[in-house]
């Protein structure tokens, strides 16, 4: 029987779940404080000397990329998982901690695991920050070399073979690397993952009104109340000064409420969007957002002052001034785009409260220069969906899992089938990378099956490919 590796490619909260009050906020590991259960399954530190320029071969420049490795559950003949962090600097505990699941494959078939750091995060640095050497291009070819570089290392059998796992970009990530080298990787399992490049990203908040209608229909109606009262209330001044009594405003300046306003929107959807997209780990979920719309014995005004008070207590909307925020934002500006913006004509955010032009702006314009405008990121998105093929992609030995909550299942494969290239695996009640996440006694009966279904392709994948 030949050996197997398998190749996590992980990245555990999406920080493209952006705040249009902070804009482009990273939440790094929002809702997620899972330790270290195993005390044997302990992680030893290493350094990968990295390539820094996979495709010009006159450039010889190395630098140091992070991994880790942890052997407990391998045997000969057996797999490996090898994870590879998304967009923040690892926290060995958030690797093994949210991992646990992934933790359970590695016992069942008997893995050998390695955890990779992402480049421009974390430690992952190389000296020359020059933001042109990233790219999912750079990064795939990091993933191609690491597995070609360990197999020497670790005097693995040089016939092995590599099945890739993420979520969410990494997610992204494990799909196109599949893509990209299937002479070296077998399989993938991506989580969560919106293969879509997209500008204007504004069906995220129809999704999340829909999920909140699924708890329940007169949640939506109240908060739809609320910001019809805010903006019925800005046309006259005592509405004006009830607002600013209301949400403790600093200043009662007509312009510096009607300013403040458009900062209590992006909060509500900063609010809204943290409670659908992480509801299953977020301290602030989709049954507490409703249970404070519906239950308040004041206005709808003033549940949603009261929400919002929540919120900002929690201390859930973290916002990030780190390089590794920064080094995100490049990457959306350059490749991606996912600007979740209030451009649909319809729902919960309709209208010009945070178009997508104006979000580009300040975020990619500012911070990049005037070569990244709207005109350009529609350029480079295009080139995006031509070198990975969109939903359109032509892949084979990929399990494509999303839930039904997530607004980003929209930018994924998740209805459509094609069992001789792909599966898909779509979880009713699921948030954002739920199948991932550590089991635990309350998990819905759709995510249980879901990761035996992942499991039993898994096995099945591997016993095809030793006989």
């Amino acid at each position: 029987m030949k050996g197997v590796i398998l190749l996590l490619v992980t990245s555990f909260v999406f920080s493209l779940a952006f705040s249009p009050k902070h804009r482009f906020s990273r939440r790094a590991n929002v809702g997620f404080n899972s330790s270290l259960k195993n005390p044997d399954f302990a992680p030893h530190e290493h350094h990968f000397l990295q390539k820094l320029d996979h495709f010009h071969l006159e450039n010889d420049q190395k630098w140091i990329q992070r991994y880790w490795t942890y052997p407990t559950y391998y045997k000969k003949g057996g797999p490996a998982f090898l994870f590879i962090n998304g967009e923040w600097s690892v926290k060995i505990n958030w690797t093994i901690g949210y991992a646990e699941h992934w933790v359970s494959y590695a016992k069942d078939l008997n893995a050998y695991c390695f955890s990779l750091e992402h480049r421009f995060y974390g430690e992952s640095w190389p000296a020359k920050e020059n933001m042109g050497y990233l790219s999912t291009q750079q990064a795939l070819a990091d993933i191609a070399n690491f597995i070609q570089g360990v197999t020497e290392e670790f005097k693995l059998p040089k016939d092995i073979n590599w099945i890739v796992f993420g979520c969410s970009y990494a997610g992204m990530l494990a799909t196109w690397a599949r893509l990209k080298y299937p002479h070296l990787i077998h399989g993938a399992v991506a989580s969560s993952a919106p293969l879509l490049a997209k500008v204007d990203f504004g069906e995220y908040y129809q999704v999340v009104e829909q999920s909140l209608k699924a708890h329940n229909p007169k949640c939506v109606e109240n908060i739809k109340l609320a910001t019809t009262e805010i903006n019925r209330m800005l046309n006259h001044s005592d509405g004006r000064q009830n607002i600013a009594n209301a949400f403790h405003f600093c200043s009662d300046r007509p312009k510096d409420i009607t300013e403040s306003v458009e900062n209590l929107f992006s909060d509500l959807a900063a609010i809204l969007s943290e409670a659908v997209q992480y509801n299953d780990t977020s301290e602030i979920s989709i049954p507490i957002v409703c249970d404070i719309m519906m239950n308040h014995n004041g206005s709808k005004i003033q549940a949603f002052a009261e929400l919002r008070k929540l919120y900002m207590r929690l201390d859930i909307d973290n916002e990030d001034d780190s390089k590794e925020s920064k080094t995100w934002d490049y990457q959306i500006c350059s490749e991606f785009g996912y600007f979740q913006s209030s451009s649909q004509t319809t729902g919960l955010f309709a209208g010009d409260h945070f178009p997508a032009k104006s979000l580009l702006k300040e975020k990619c314009e500012q911070f990049f220069g005037p070569h990244f405008s709207i005109e350009n990121l529609h350029e480079r998105i295009h080139h995006t969906n031509m070198i990975y093929g969109g939903l359109d992609i032509n892949v084979g030995n990929v399990i494509f899992v999303h839930g039904s909550l997530d607004p980003w299942h929209v930018l994924g494969l998740h209805t459509r089938k094609n069992e001789s290239l792909y599966k898909t695996v779509f979880i009713k009640g699921a948030s954002h990378c739920a199948d991932v996440l550590p089991p635990a006694d309350n998990d819905i009966e759709a995510l249980k099956n879901a990761r035996k279904e992942i499991l039993d392709t898994l096995k099945g994948w591997l016993r095809k490919k030793s006989t």
